[in-house]
């Protein structure tokens, strides 16, 4: 029997910060796919359903009008979101624009633990993971990305590189160790950041493998059986949907060939759902104003269904 009582869908519509606009329609394009109804076929009538959007933010007055200072806002937000979810023995699904938001979802679980009131259902800071799908590495800093792009840089954060006031911020923020990382289906990245994993312990299953064919699978069984002996029991789960191969439809503007296939997707995070008790899920990064974007939703609605099964 689960020990969660219901399901909260936290929607943040934003993309570094501005409403609405690029992958920050992503969430509302998820629920309009049909993910609620998809959800409620697959509870147990016990289970409620609860939806909570973040429909503005507040910068502090110390901050300056801009990308970075509405971007973590934003972050803000969703840590306090995913602590009153989970203190309220809600599961979180977080649907948001940016891969960075995954930040302030691992932060919302710290949160709860530093407060004394997890009620057994989130673990410590050191025994949970980080399991990252996505095309990109997103490990850039402000001290080496040659665009500026800020949702570039989340998983630098998660290891505590740059922005390091404004990090501490984020209600519950903690670093997490690189062997606390789990990439699966980079495949775009620079020279820096392959040198980061390589430094820093990541652990990856890269992209570019034959699709549909169990390739993936087979290499986080592996990943997962090796983590198993460093004491990591738990995750958050993060999607940014670019992980999927561009022959299934156009995620976003960064999405590249090589990724994995609905098939791939769906056995891997049945696979995570069995080896590891996911607190939190984040989905991210899908922008509807491209090709294909239907087909990626759905295949997106598909995996979050396979994981709240082993939830619930």
């Amino acid at each position: 029997m689960s020990r969660w009582k219901s399901i909260t869908i936290i929607v943040s519509p934003y993309h570094v910060g501005v409403r609405n606009i690029r992958v920050g329609r992503g969430p509302q394009a998820l629920l309009n796919a049909g993910l609620i109804q998809n959800i409620k076929q697959t509870l147990p009538k016990e289970f409620a359903l609860n939806v909570e959007e973040i429909s503005s933010v507040q910068t502090v007055p110390t901050e300056i009008e801009g990308d970075i200072g509405r971007s973590f806002a934003v972050l803000r937000y969703i840590s306090e979101a995913v602590r009153k979810a989970v203190q309220e023995e809600s599961w979180p699904l977080v649907l948001s624009g940016n891969c960075m938001d995954v930040v302030a979802v691992n932060a919302g679980l710290n949160q709860v633990v530093e407060g004394g009131s997890s009620k057994g259902l989130i673990s410590g800071e050191k025994t949970r993971e980080v399991i990252w799908f996505d095309a990109h590495a997103d490990l850039e800093t402000p001290g080496t990305t040659g665009s500026g792009y800020l949702d570039g840089m989340g998983g630098s954060m998660l290891l505590g590189e740059g922005f390091s006031t404004l990090l501490r911020t984020i209600p519950g923020y903690t670093t997490i160790e690189g062997r606390q990382l789990l990439g699966v289906g980079f495949r775009d990245f620079s020279g820096f950041e392959e040198r980061k994993i390589r430094e820093n312990g990541i652990r990856t299953v890269g992209g570019n493998k034959p699709l549909n064919c169990g390739c993936y699978s087979a290499d986080i069984a592996s990943a997962l059986h090796d983590d198993d002996a460093t004491g990591l029991v738990d995750c958050v789960l993060h999607l940014d949907v670019d992980v999927v191969d561009t022959s299934v439809g156009r995620a976003n503007e960064f999405a590249v060939g090589g990724g994995l296939g609905e098939q791939d997707l769906i056995d891997c995070v049945a696979l995570i759902g069995e080896k590891r008790d996911v607190k939190a899920m984040h989905v991210a990064s899908l922008n509807p104003g491209y090709e294909g974007w239907e087909n990626i939703a759905r295949v997106a609605i598909k995996a979050i269904i396979h994981v709240i099964q082993k939830v619930v």
